[in-house]
């Protein structure tokens, strides 16, 4: 079971073992989950009494562990971009056409910097997966980059990044907004994926 947690690790990239990505299924991912099942298995075998709350004990630690190390790493020796957490769930991209040709787009990124040092970095957004939309923004974005973003020590910001972009073509009126957004954070040689 610990080498199902150590596996599906969620650091430094949080998105490191994703089951279905791009509508195909990444079989190394089931990894953790058969020994996740497996190490239960064998627990609860070993257990003759209280085996419904060993499960019960067994998936709350594999659910609750690996975020608190993070943090606790993150808050204690951690550095550079690897201090640095992204709020996915409160960030969110609005985009709106101005006129036929004209996107005009605005972004609003949650970051903070558990360190004791300041940290730069550079921003880069990952493509949307999404089909059917008439304007790739998040290519877009990281064509008008990079975004160069600095951190205080111990700052929680928002950022924000807003841009206007001219269209080659005419395209119907499009707009709307993401939120969940993949993002990349990079640092000379060093990058994460939140």
């Amino acid at each position: 079971m610990l080498a199902a947690m150590f596996i599906n690790f969620p650091y430094p990239h949080e998105r490191s073992n994703v089951l279905f990505e791009n509508e195909t299924m990444n079989f190394l991912a089931l990894i953790p989950l058969v020994l996740l099942i497996v190490g239960v298995v064998i627990l609860i075998q070993a257990f003759n009494k209280y085996k419904v709350r060993m499960i019960l004990l067994i998936l709350i630690i594999s659910s609750f562990v690996p975020s608190l190390t993070i943090l606790g790493v993150q808050h204690t020796v951690a550095s550079g971009i690897y201090a640095v957490s992204y709020d996915k769930e409160n960030s969110e991209c609005s985009y709106e056409m101005i006129d036929s040709t004209t996107l005009e787009t605005e972004c609003e990124l949650n970051f903070e910097n558990h360190s004791q040092e300041e940290v730069d970095f550079e921003l880069e957004f990952q493509p949307e997966r999404y089909e059917g939309f008439p304007v790739d923004v998040f290519t877009l974005l990281n064509k008008a980059g990079p975004h160069h973003i600095s951190l205080e020590a111990g700052e929680k910001e928002t950022i924000w990044v807003k841009e206007m972009f001219s269209l080659p073509s005419r395209t119907d009126h499009f707009g709307g907004q993401s939120s969940l957004m993949d993002v990349n954070i990079k640092s000379g040689e060093r990058e994460r994926r939140l």
